[in-house]
């Protein structure tokens, strides 16, 4: 863009300049298209092809890693969209040796996916010729075969012929997000992690500013000075990681792309790679998210809840009971409706409650999250046991 132009105005939806208008949805279609372009009917493959060794990042683990995984039985497979020309010269440049071809690496290889298509009807499944390149006339039937490549087909169809079902089957790319800057992203956040501190504390202050209002408060306090630092330091935070920021936060906020990888990516890491520093055993396991209610108590706190609801120490104010006859909580405005919060109480504790069922003593139950055969089966024969227990006295 020319600096020499004058932004006379600039908006939530794109940038006046003089009686040119450019929104940011148009923006990101031209962008789209260019790149879409450049990918399917461009040069870029052919360039590529031509500097491997400046545009493909070549890691020596990974032929370990691959063997690694099929030691311990499972199978792995390639699939790729591309198609077996530009996979034949890739692959050779990451995997070959000597004394050996890259396509032992895989149990199936499987190119010209057209995915999304293949997890849904797919295409037909050809089998490819590795002299030509050029896929064989005819819907492949029969089993895969080792060192062969294949094209097209679909989700279904792959499976079944794998012998796995979707459930046992870990795409690296889908449920594993590869994200090469997160090492970026994890260097400034280390060597940042000051400005954050300094966050923290602004966003305390902020709430301790309200700390000892409730809705009888008619006069808002002066926040303006927080404000402004919380703002500074948000932007000193969003320039470390360059001229387009952090590509997981923007400001206090997530960014879209850092929203996908937490709905969709059951893993993220930089590399692949990192699958080698644990035991293929291993359960990685999500860390507890908090929601905000939770957020907002520290079990460390002395603070209790009484039995009509009410947090009496600590950071917030939980009402309870009938809003009509709630009170707000003793010990902010110098015992304030002390009375009527007794009577709260009272009226509470005195209230019939149901008759609630035996508490189980062993899980009975398992999360969507630690699903797995063997735990299921250990809880079944510990009931089993409990029901064989005869007491003999």
């Amino acid at each position: 863009m020319d600096n020499r132009l004058n932004v006379t105005h600039r908006s939530s939806t794109g940038i006046t300049l003089g009686d040119l208008f450019m929104s940011y949805h148009s923006v990101y279609q031209d962008v789209r298209k260019a790149v879409d372009y450049v990918h399917y009917h461009g040069s870029m493959k052919q360039i590529t092809l031509e500097n491997l060794d400046l545009y493909i990042h070549k890691d020596n683990r990974i032929p370990m890693l691959l063997d690694r995984m099929r030691e311990t039985g499972a199978k792995t497979f390639l699939l790729t969209n591309s198609g077996y020309y530009y996979t034949d010269k890739v692959m050779t440049y990451l995997l070959d040796s000597e004394n050996r071809n890259w396509r032992s690496y895989f149990d199936a290889i499987v190119v010209d996916a057209n995915k999304p298509l293949w997890f849904a009807e797919g295409t037909v499944f050809r089998q490819i010729d590795t002299e030509s390149g050029v896929p064989k006339i005819g819907s492949h039937l029969g089993s895969l075969k080792p060192h062969v490549a294949y094209a097209g087909g679909s989700c279904e169809v792959f499976s079944k012929l794998l012998g796995a079902k979707g459930r046992e089957v870990l795409y690296v790319g889908d449920h594993i997000f590869v994200v090469p800057e997160l090492l970026h992203e994890l260097q400034i956040w280390t060597e940042r992690k000051g400005l954050f501190s300094r966050l923290q504390r602004l966003d305390v202050s902020l709430g301790s500013v309200f700390k000892n209002m409730d809705s009888s408060s008619d006069q808002p306090p002066d926040i303006r000075k927080i404000r402004l630092d919380i703002r500074k330091i948000t932007h000193e935070m969003d320039m470390c990681y360059g001229i387009f920021g952090s590509l997981f936060r923007s400001g206090s906020r997530q960014t879209f792309f850092a929203s996908q990888v937490e709905r969709y990516a059951d893993l993220y890491a930089h590399s692949c790679c990192n699958l080698l520093y644990y035991p293929f055993f291993y359960f990685f396991r999500a860390a507890p998210m908090l929601m905000p209610h939770e957020s907002t108590v520290e079990h460390e706190t002395t603070g209790s809840i009484d039995s009509s609801g009410q947090l009496l120490k600590g950071r917030g104010r939980v009402i309870g009971g009938d809003l009509d006859t709630s009170p707000v909580i003793d010990g902010y405005h110098g015992n304030k409706n002390s009375a009527s919060s007794e009577q709260s109480c009272k009226k509470f504790s005195e209230t019939k409650r149901l008759d609630l069922a035996e508490t189980p003593t062993q899980p009975t139950y398992v999360h969507e999250d630690e699903r797995d055969d063997e735990l299921l089966k250990s809880i079944s024969l510990e009931e089993t046991s409990e029901e064989d227990t005869v007491d003999t006295n």
